[in-house]
């Protein structure tokens, strides 16, 4: 009986030894670019043992069947690093927009599973898909949702702006990439990653041997779509000025007839955390050369917080906050900063020209094409329920997909003629442009009290077009007052009256804009100029003399225990300060807002404890 058993146990040891060298063990892929992303691919793997690898390849789905693969290819480079033996092939002579199926096999086997890669779109008329964040440091939890998103968004490219690890360890690093198989899609498809170097990454020799950066400086440039876009990395570890700065300039001016450019780096030039450092040398080599470029956009992290801004342009004028200010003709939007599985930080420093601001994980999904781009910024948490949308419908929204939608709206849409304002569609598609001689002007709200005249001029008007008007009170969100169909003549004027509007929301604080409803179901928002007597705060005045270091002491009263959040919004109804306070105690309060660099004007602050408003006051900066 016991031979019996050692027989079947050696049979047993044998079979799983059998098993274990009749595959080849190679894991840990990653697909990036060195050259032309429509005709190049680099695939890289970590060789666990065997030797002489190659790598087969074809644009049929041959499967698991080796010889019916068209391509065979060597590795070019191998590196050994961070305890891992990588080895990469470059290809070349591809097809743009076209799926490659490969398998790897050495002197062990193959791998038993095929895997695909696409090469980027070569027409200027081929939208873009694309994801972009940073900062993966630490929860692997975080890290595998926002990974497992990308598998089921199917983008055409990833931009990573650094911190890829906590401490740049060999285990670390091992994790992540073991990590990073969860973006290969349920076909097998590998997603390009393009990295730019963190504070967390300890030197440029990481990343070029990790991913093979074309440049060993980390800072590249990449051109999609044969001249539609040109993304340009660079490395907020080396600096800003002197040699990277040339560089970038020469960069810049060299791909200044393409319509559409976006940069990423690491380190926020103006972080949204408080305790971050404010970085005055990238905003002096930078900023500049990015608005003089018309840079579109640009993705930040380090921070760990969410942030999204208007266009902006460097300014130290009387409308600037930080050296910047808004300029939605020909501003630059600014995207980050960083949750991509770092710990969470606070976004306590919210600037006047911030368009959006939280701290939750995320990353951010850009579609693009000739004419427009959209930007909207994902919240990972919820991978699991999200749906994988189909290969051949990357513009479609995923099930259940978790889209950031703040006050300021879910979709920052920008054109490439940045003269026309831009229309955001509610439903996610990509929306079209207007034709040019459709304008809606004159916009006013206007007191007749105790009513509310609501007015506007519309020119050329689309036949089928419909008008809404929406009123928000107190920054909460805005509710329609009423539909109006359009009248369809070269030029019509139109009048609504809010009845009784002054009396019934007495005290608290009026907005209007309306929304433009086109045939298509595309809709624009435009905002009414209101009068004083619209704007019912009627409040005590406080005097805030800025020449003298005055701050603002804001005093309420809480009925009770909570959080409180304090808003400082300008006569434009733009937040120019927030202040988030958690687990304030009941009773009386008094706080300290900081007004330093806001310009002289009236302001309107709001305290409020969840959606009950403690205090509306009128602030006069002088």
């Amino acid at each position: 009986m016991y031979e019996n058993r050692s027989a079947r146990l050696l049979l047993l040891i044998s079979m799983l030894v059998f098993a274990r060298t009749s595959w080849a063990k190679v894991g840990k892929f990653r697909y990036s670019w060195r050259d032309n992303p429509a005709t190049t691919a680099v695939i890289g793997w970590c060789q666990e043992s065997g030797s002489a690898p190659v790598l087969y390849y074809s644009e049929n789905d041959n499967g698991n069947n080796l010889p019916k693969y068209q391509y065979v290819v060597q590795p070019q480079r191998k590196v050994v690093v961070k305890g891992m033996t990588t080895h990469f092939v470059r290809l070349t002579n591809l097809k743009p927009n076209t799926i490659y199926y490969f398998i790897v096999k050495d002197s062990e086997g193959q791998m038993p599973r095929r895997l695909c890669f696409r090469t980027a779109p070569n027409g200027p008329h081929q939208p873009l898909s694309i994801i972009a964040g940073g900062d993966s440091r630490n929860n692997r939890d975080v890290r595998k949702n926002a990974n497992q998103l990308v598998a089921k968004i199917k983008p055409h490219l990833v931009l990573f702006n650094g911190d890829f690890t906590d401490n740049s360890t060999n285990i670390e690093w091992q994790d992540w990439f073991e990590d990073w198989q969860e973006t290969i899609s349920s076909e097998g498809l590998l997603f390009p990653i393009v990295v730019a170097r963190g504070n967390h990454e300890e030197n440029n020799e990481t990343l070029e041997q990790l991913f093979d950066v074309p440049s060993p400086n980390i800072y590249y440039g990449l051109t999609f779509g044969d001249n539609l876009l040109r993304v340009t990395t660079l490395n907020s570890m080396m600096p800003p000025g002197g040699e990277q700065a040339a560089w970038l300039e020469n960069e810049l001016d060299a791909h200044a007839r393409i319509p559409w450019k976006i940069v990423q780096y690491h380190l926020a030039t103006r972080p949204h955390n408080a305790k971050k450092e404010e970085r005055l040398e990238q905003y002096k080599h930078w900023a500049h050369l990015f608005y003089k470029a018309g840079v579109q956009l640009v993705s930040e992290s380090d921070s760990h917080v969410t942030k999204t801004t208007w266009p902006l342009k460097p300014s130290t004028g009387p409308e600037s906050t930080e050296g910047f200010e808004r300029d939605d003709r020909r501003g630059t939007v600014y995207i980050g900063e960083g949750c991509w599985g770092a710990p969470l930080r606070r976004c306590d420093d919210v600037k006047s020209w911030t368009r959006a601001s939280g701290s939750f994980n995320h990353f951010n999904w850009i579609w693009l094409d000739k004419s427009r781009m959209d930007i909207r910024v994902i919240r990972v948490d919820n991978a699991a329920s999200v749906v994988e949308i189909p290969l051949d419908k990357p513009f479609s929204l995923p099930k259940n997909i978790d889209i950031w939608n703040p006050p300021t709206g879910h979709t920052i849409s920008m054109k490439a003629d940045r003269g026309a304002p831009a229309i955001e569609d509610d439903e996610g598609a990509p929306a079209l442009t207007v034709r040019s001689g459709f304008t809606v002007e004159k916009i006013s709200a206007i007191s007749r009290d105790p009513d509310v005249v609501l007015r506007w001029v519309s020119f050329d008007e689309l036949p089928g077009v419909k008008y809404e008007i929406q009123r928000s009170l107190d920054f909460e969100p805005f509710t329609s007052v009423a539909t109006i169909e359009g009248k369809k003549q070269k030029e019509n004027l139109y009048t609504v009256l809010d009845k009784a509007g002054l009396i019934a929301h007495k005290g608290k604080l009026m907005q209007y804009r309306l929304k433009i409803i086109l045939p298509s179901g595309q809709v624009q928002f435009q905002n009414f100029s209101t009068d004083e007597s619209i704007q019912q705060i009627e409040l005590t005045k406080q005097q805030v003399l800025l020449e003298s270091g005055g701050a603002i002491q804001v005093k309420f009263k809480l009925d009770q225990a909570g959080d409180v959040s304090i808003s400082l919004f300008n006569d434009a109804m733009k937040r120019m300060r927030l202040m988030d306070l958690k687990g304030q105690p009941a009773g009386a309060q008094q706080k300290t807002l900081d007004p330093s660099e806001l310009p002289r004007g009236k302001y309107f602050l709001f305290v409020k404890q969840g959606s009950k408003v403690v205090l509306r006051q009128i602030v006069m900066i002088d």
